[in-house]
């Protein structure tokens, strides 16, 4: 991950500045309100801007979570092939049995 001198514009005295103020990582800097940035000493709202935004820019981005093909799971549900020695009675025919 980065640290905040690797930001441009970010040297170590500055890093400390910052870190003085809480803003002790990339993270906290790229999720910091733009009023929290200008209060250091050395920023004004242009800069803070520009450096909040290449915080985000540096911050490690999620993939997305991969999907299991439906075919994959269709294939799971498939039920065997029916044997054809076994005969299941329908249900009008056992309707049948259960009256006579």
């Amino acid at each position: 991950m980065a640290e905040l001198h690797d930001i441009r514009g970010i040297g170590p005295a500055t890093a400390t500045l910052l870190a003085d103020h809480g803003l002790t990582s990339v993270k906290k800097l790229a999720k910091a309100d733009l009023d929290a940035i200008t209060a250091v000493a050395g920023f004004g709202p242009v800069r803070a801007a520009a450096v909040r935004a290449d915080a985000l820019a540096a911050l490690p981005t999620k993939a997305p979570k991969a999907k299991a093909p439906k075919a994959k799971a269709k294939a799971e549900k498939q039920k065997p092939p029916k044997d054809p020695k076994f005969k299941k009675k329908s249900s009008k025919a056992k309707k049948k049995t259960k009256k006579g």
